[in-house]
């Protein structure tokens, strides 16, 4: 089994393997004619990544042929395609991770802000009401007590009159 081709896959299972290499819009179109779509796919990945290397690859009647050589170049190439894909997984998640924590954050500090303002701004608040209640109470003694002065003197006044009479 050494000799000739010994890695050999249905026209199928060749593109839904190797159908990744090729670029995203035309995936889609390569699986109407299973064939024709191997056809393509043989003579862009021969123009690409299989140019400089020895790798033989044939299209025969029912399945694609490969030398040992060009299964590894193709399964390297496409392992590196999904390691990419991967990375940018990861990257999409991480930052969605990062941006829903970020938002919670955000969430706790404005919910501090408010709490603190509402503390802060109430006793400043009570501070003053104290504070005016105070002159209040001081400006409405002061006017008792000038009117108590006022009425004994009217008092007085009224006595030293009677015995004055």
């Amino acid at each position: 089994r050494k000799l000739g081709f010994p890695v050999r896959y249905k026209f199928e299972e060749f593109i839904s393997r190797y159908a990744i290499i090729v670029d995203a819009s035309k995936r889609f179109a390569m699986l109407k004619s299973p064939k024709k779509s191997c056809k393509k796919l043989l003579e862009k990945l021969k123009k690409g990544c299989l140019r400089n290397s020895r790798a033989a690859i044939v299209q025969g009647k029912t399945k694609i042929l490969m030398k040992e050589n060009a299964a590894l170049v193709l399964d390297e190439l496409r392992g590196n395609i999904l390691r990419s894909y991967v990375v940018l997984i990861q990257g999409w998640w991480k930052m969605i991770r990062a941006r829903t924590c970020l938002s919670a954050l955000r969430t706790s500090v404005l919910l501090l802000q408010r709490c603190w303002r509402t503390i802060h701004y109430r006793s400043q608040f009570q501070r003053k009401r104290k504070a005016v209640l105070l002159m209040q109470t001081s400006v409405r003694r002061f006017l008792a007590k000038l009117q108590l002065s006022v009425l004994k003197k009217e008092k007085r006044e009224e006595l030293v009159k009677q015995q004055v009479i």
